[in-house]
């Protein structure tokens, strides 16, 4: 074998040497890298389920934040609902309210009785017009013989009788209950009262208007006819959102 020969036999052997030396690594390294990518994977997925759980932990938490705060925004409605039919049944006099007031009590004139006269009726224009004042100084709850005034009420004179609510009154005595917003409108009350040129009107219509003092426990009752409700469509529940 001449000196190229050799050279070339040389080459090729260490040719092969290296790559046999590259693919022995190649091999090696394979296993390792396996092993070290599994393990990372593992504690990655146990990092993800980690965080998963801890996700699925505030959802669930929102969820019944949630649910609360629906649950109190139903309630709370429900009991403004309930708030504002009270108070509307109160306007509308559907209910029996105690308070600060006065009464009034229409008596007749003693010397028409004591004449023989009879006791006397008031009648339905006068009685509007008592009720006017007082509600122009402020009255807040009117009763007229125990009859509740309300937004509907209606005073009117059937057949010569004067009526309260389609009520009947009697002769006299009658006596009406007044309720103020407080002690204070009370007393405003009872002084204009006692100023009104309607004791006046009375008194020429044989009738003696008496100004009882302002006292803290009255009651007038509740408005005792039904109250229809005309032109109102319930609202679907769809609708209310």
């Amino acid at each position: 074998m001449n000196r190229k020969a050799k050279l070339h036999f040389t080459l090729i052997s260490m040719v092969i040497g290296f790559l046999v030396a590259v693919q022995f690594q190649t091999v090696k390294k394979p296993a390792e890298r396996d092993t070290r990518d599994i393990w990372e994977i593992r504690q990655e997925l146990g990092v993800q389920l980690e965080q998963q759980s801890i996700l699925l932990s505030q959802i669930d938490a929102q969820e019944k934040t949630i649910y609360q705060y629906e649950k109190d925004q139903a309630s709370s409605k429900k009991e403004t609902l309930l708030e504002t039919v009270e108070q509307l049944k109160t306007e509308a006099g559907m209910t029996a309210i105690e308070g600060t007031g006065i009464t009034l009590e229409l008596k007749p004139i003693a010397e028409e009785v004591l004449m023989g006269g009879s006791a006397g009726k008031i009648s339905a224009d006068l009685l509007q017009r008592l009720v006017n004042q007082l509600y122009l100084f402020n009255a807040q709850h009117i009763s007229v013989n125990q009859y509740r005034l309300g937004a509907v009420s209606v005073i009117r004179d059937i057949n010569g009788i004067t009526a309260v609510n389609g009520n009947s009154l009697p002769a006299l005595p009658i006596t009406l209950t007044i309720l103020s917003k407080n002690s204070q409108e009370a007393e405003k009350l009872y002084n204009r009262m006692l100023g009104s040129e309607l004791q006046e009107d009375f008194f020429i219509d044989d009738i003696r208007l008496v100004i009882n003092e302002p006292q803290q426990h009255l009651e007038v009752p509740a408005y005792d006819k039904r109250i229809n409700v005309r032109s109102m469509i319930p609202q679907a529940a769809d609708e209310e959102e």
